[in-house]
């Protein structure tokens, strides 16, 4: 996208990561009006109507980040990167219905982890990844096998940038529970 913009973009992103869905989608709507064929403006747009991890996702976010996404296919700023992202939010959206929800979050788990692997220097690839891990895990899963994954990708990164709002978010996310709580220390 026009680089202009790439401010408020990262501010769209911060925000994002702690969860303030609707003032990022306003910082992302602004990206998307000053340069409407910026796909990743539409894509933020359409992760803040999912609310991931958050809880769950209202009848109107879906149709309002199916629209979003949606935008994001048609935009015409986009590169390979770009289009892998897009592509990994299809999986959440594609298909969803609430019952099922489980489903979703592992296939964007799993497009995530591609991303993550296809583009290994992007940071936010293997955060957006730890957090669609932290959200497949199933709440009955006594393994917790992809929270400790999150927390293996999340623990170096946390040393590497200690002011990225996403990371530690996430980490005490991770360390929510009796057995995690220790790694959840630092």
């Amino acid at each position: 996208c026009h680089p202009k913009l790439q401010r408020d973009f990262n501010h769209g992103i911060a925000l994002l990561h702690s969860f303030w869905h609707n003032e990022a989608e306003g910082a992302f709507g602004k990206v998307a009006a000053a340069d409407p064929q910026c796909a990743t403006a539409y894509w933020g747009e359409a992760m803040t109507h999912f609310h991931l991890y958050l809880g769950e996702t209202s009848p109107a976010d879906l149709l309002a980040g199916n629209e979003a996404l949606n935008n994001a296919d048609k935009a015409t700023e986009k590169g390979a990167r770009e289009i892998a992202y897009i592509r990994a939010l299809h999986a959440l959206y594609d298909g969803y219905k609430p019952d099922g929800k489980y489903t979703n979050f592992k296939l964007y788990a799993y497009a995530m982890e591609t991303v993550s692997a296809s583009y290994p220097h992007d940071l936010e690839a293997k955060v957006f990844y730890a957090l669609a891990l932290l959200a497949a895990a199933p709440p009955d899963d006594v393994s917790l096998a992809l929270t400790r994954k999150a927390t293996e990708i999340l623990n170096p990164l946390l040393h590497e940038y200690p002011d990225h709002p996403g990371i530690a978010h996430y980490l005490v996310h991770a360390c929510d529970n009796p057995e995690m709580a220790p790694q959840g220390l630092e």
